[in-house]
């Protein structure tokens, strides 16, 4: 009688092992599915922020956000980055140098964001001219280094 105990409870260890690892499997592939990276956007031309183009502001918020141009935060404008990157493509090339240019009574709002340049394998030096202008504001917060 023992050996068919000894069988009988080996095929029931067997398939309970069996049922864990399909429920684990089920798991592991919604982790997959819910990536808490940031998402990268299309890269976009000039970056212009003013009152009249972006009434409320315009907010880059758990992406990154690269910029093939230069950013501008007029008077009236707020740019909020929040837990999101805004990378602007820009090196030593004359032609690929991009600025960010905070003019008086615009605002650009960092909540744990970051302004950085877009590095490549061909030109690896980064280039970025970044302006406060007298009367513009920049405001940081916990942001990464």
């Amino acid at each position: 009688m023992k050996g068919k105990a000894d069988k009988l409870l080996a095929n029931r260890s067997l398939s309970a092992l069996v049922a864990v690892c399909m429920i684990l499997s089920v798991f592991s592939g919604i982790l997959l599915l819910t990536n808490p990276n940031q998402t990268k956007a299309q890269a976009i031309g000039d970056l212009i922020v003013t009152s009249a183009t972006y009434p409320g502001g315009y907010t880059i918020q758990n992406m990154e956000q690269p910029v093939k141009g230069n950013v501008v935060v007029s008077s009236g404008g707020v740019l909020t980055i929040r837990d999101g990157t805004l990378s602007v493509i820009s090196n030593y090339d004359p032609a690929q140098r991009h600025y960010v240019d905070i003019a008086a009574g615009g605002t650009v709002v960092l909540e744990h964001g970051t302004i950085t340049t877009y590095l490549d394998q061909i030109d690896p030096w980064p280039f970025l001219t970044f302006i406060v202008q007298n009367g513009g504001v920049l405001t940081a917060s916990a942001t990464q280094c």
